[in-house]
């Protein structure tokens, strides 16, 4: 498994479920996404760093290497694709976020609908005993 996780300029960063030793030289193939008519792009170079990080108690390597030669059109293909990858990432990230704020919402909703019965509750007794403070005064009204 190799994922390509960053790409600045000339470096590209993956993580990897296999170490590379610095200064081997690697190819791969990185795959594209269904839908795209390209369906891989071949990207080699030259390791320049491996670092192993823990994962839900397994070992993955973070990757860091330089690009060897590369077509610009091969290139560009690989920048879109992380580029997407990014955006997906500010996508997830970003329904997440939605579906906590409708959770939010609906409970604002349910505290808002209690609010008002409350307030209607309070509104129906303050005119009941003014209607009654009325009746009240009527009948014991007195003239010196």
């Amino acid at each position: 498994m190799r994922e390509v996780i960053g790409l600045i300029e000339d470096r590209v960063t993956l993580r990897t479920d296999t170490p590379a030793d610095v200064g081997s030289r690697v190819t791969f193939d990185v795959k594209m996404p269904k839908g795209v008519l390209l369906r891989s792009v071949i990207v080699d170079g030259t390791i320049t760093c491996c670092e192993s990080v823990g994962h839900n108690g397994s070992n993955l390597y973070i990757v860091e290497m330089v690009i060897g030669n590369m077509s610009p059109v091969n290139k560009s293909v690989l920048e879109a694709y992380v580029a997407f990858l990014e955006r997906e990432k500010v996508l997830g990230e970003t329904r997440v976020d939605l579906k906590g704020l409708r959770e939010a919402c609906s409970d604002l909703e349910a505290k808002l609908a209690r609010l008002r019965k409350a307030a209607d509750e309070v509104r129906s007794n303050l005119t009941g005993m003014l209607e009654l403070a009325r009746r009240n005064s009527r009948a014991k009204t007195t003239i010196h």
